[in-house]
């Protein structure tokens, strides 16, 4: 298993050849299922237009495809509401790209996991706001963990029944202030449901004093006990 000091780029980077260009990020999709409560999307509803990139508008950025390793098809949106994303996974892998993509899950059907296997699809991130249902559910309105995990323990399955190692599987989870307790539990869940790591971030996106008071660490010194806790899940996760 990684450590959680893992990150998305560095998992793709393992995989890619070098080219001039490390990473492109492509948000394709504004429009998501769920209403988070640490999401640009939900804080801003009022102002928020949901929409998704053309595939027109895509070819044009794809053009310039040779000239990067790692195409990251996540933005402010759930990726795999555009109905091109096939395509554009296709795009990408056909310019010599390695490609990942985070998701909260609800799309992870049968028919979507088996075109991420045939299309060699490098990396799914399935994010994550605690190691329990309470705590997750919570934070991630419309996301139930019990769901995602199901879903994730589903493309395992698939994956091994289709021989394929791809794609490799991260778990990114949100820290706050509340849920750093279950920091070492979400390792232990990570292990279990067989990811291939898990990546613990912070909120650096901050639109409301909400999620200020939400966010594991703020602008200054970070207090001892958040710190400690991280240690041992990182140990945890170095020994698993």
């Amino acid at each position: 298993m990684g450590s959680l000091d893992a990150s998305i780029g560095g998992m793709l980077q393992l995989l890619s050849r070098k080219r001039k260009y490390n990473y492109l990020q492509i948000g394709v999709s504004s429009r998501c299922t769920h209403s988070c409560a640490m999401c640009p999307r939900t804080v801003f509803r009022d102002q928020w237009t949901s929409s998704d990139m053309t595939l027109e508008t895509y070819e044009r950025i794809a053009e310039n495809f040779s000239n990067v390793s790692n195409v990251y098809l996540s933005g402010w949106g759930e990726p795999l509401l555009n109905p091109h994303f096939p395509e554009m996974v296709r795009l990408a892998k056909e310019a010599g790209c390695t490609t990942g993509f985070t998701t909260n899950g609800a799309r992870l059907d049968d028919e979507t996991i088996g075109l991420l296997i045939d299309d060699r699809v490098d990396l799914v991130s399935l994010s994550l706001a605690g190691a329990t249902a309470s705590t997750h559910d919570s934070r991630r309105t419309g996301s139930k963990l019990n769901e995602l995990t199901g879903k994730l323990a589903r493309l395992n399955r698939m994956k091994k029944r289709s021989r394929s190692e791809k794609p490799g599987v991260l778990l990114l989870y949100m820290m706050f202030k509340d849920n750093l307790g279950e920091l070492s539990e979400a390792v232990r869940l990570a292990e279990k449901l067989g990811a291939d790591g898990i990546v613990a971030t912070n909120l650096d996106y901050v639109g409301n004093t909400v999620m200020d008071e939400l966010r594991a660490f703020s602008c200054g010194e970070a207090p001892g006990s958040p710190i400690n806790e991280i240690n041992e899940a990182e140990v945890l996760a170095e020994r698993l």
